[in-house]
């Protein structure tokens, strides 16, 4: 019984050093210079390139039907296209409000359909006066002239971009505008929506 133990074990072993050999030999992963699926770190300019690529992506995308529009020809204007100044317009979101800190903890709330003229982002540690002040300050900061519609609500203009900002304080008041796929939202949410005009 012993040497047939001893057998089995060399027979395993030989098998798993062929199986060793035959896969350096025909895939050569074991060599530093040659691993093909090792990861390269990404280069600021590579980082930069694919970035462009998204936002250029979402750029060419129509927004979703579920976008209030009371005809489909004001659609169409809300795209971007050069003012009577000739300045050209911001297309995205991201190209209107680059270069902003979002204040207060808001950090974005990601839903199924993607908009790039439609934001939504979410602080549990600020109460809506204290995200609106902010709000208001940051995009003072980014070159914006602002009108206060209400005290909930913030109309932001530039030369190529007008935002509007809805600030939202109760969870069944977020649920009730944003609907039931945001049901996740916690009770002490603050909300506030962007949207670019």
């Amino acid at each position: 019984m012993v040497d047939l133990l001893v057998v089995m074990f060399w027979i395993w072993t030989a098998v798993s050093i062929l199986i060793f050999v035959r896969r350096l030999v025909t895939s050569r992963t074991l060599r530093a210079d040659q691993a093909p699926h090792e990861r390269q770190p990404l280069t600021s300019s590579d980082r930069d390139d694919r970035i462009a690529a998204f936002e250029a992506k979402l750029a060419t995308q129509e927004p979703p039907d579920d976008t209030p529009a009371a005809d489909p020809h004001e659609r169409r204007s809300l795209q971007a296209a050069p003012d009577a100044s000739g300045d050209p317009q911001a297309e995205t979101l991201a190209q209107a409000l680059a270069g902003i800190t979002m204040p207060a903890d808001l950090s974005p709330l990601v839903a199924d359909d993607i908009d790039p003229r439609r934001l939504l982002c979410l602080t549990t540690t600020a109460s809506p006066e204290v995200v609106a002040e902010a709000l208001a300050a940051e995009l003072e900061r980014l070159g914006f002239v602002l009108s206060l519609p209400d005290e909930r609500s913030i109309a932001a203009a530039r030369r190529d971009a007008t935002v509007l900002v809805q600030i939202m304080g109760s969870a069944d008041a977020i649920r009730a505008v944003l609907g039931d796929r945001l049901a996740t939202v916690p009770d002490d949410a603050v909300v506030a929506t962007f949207q670019l005009r």
